[in-house]
């Protein structure tokens, strides 16, 4: 099984059992952890390491007009793409992510 595989397989599993019944929790501790970062936000550009399922991405897409989304999973990117048309989504591991700004 590839690489790409295996995290695409990961991501679903994430999606179905993990956050089930966490979700209030989890929503919290993003929030958290953005008001936390947010001091530290500047410029107009963001790069996002791994969008999951676009918890911490709806708040970074109210600060940046560029947002350049690498992740493993091609089904989170395309449901990122989907609710958020403004951002730019990188198919690649971070591993093999060469970023050309």
């Amino acid at each position: 099984m590839s690489k790409i595989s295996e995290v695409e397989q990961i991501a679903q599993i994430y999606q179905s059992h993990i956050i089930k019944g966490w979700e209030r929790l989890y929503q919290i501790k993003i929030k958290k952890l953005y008001q936390l970062l947010f001091q530290y936000y500047t410029g107009d550009t963001a790069l996002e390491m791994g969008c999951a399922d676009g918890e911490s991405t709806k708040y970074i897409v109210q600060h940046f007009k560029i947002i350049d989304i690498v992740d493993g999973s091609k089904s989170q990117l395309e449901n990122i793409k989907s609710q958020y048309s403004q951002v730019n989504i990188i198919h690649s591991l971070f591993e093999d992510f060469k970023p050309d700004k």
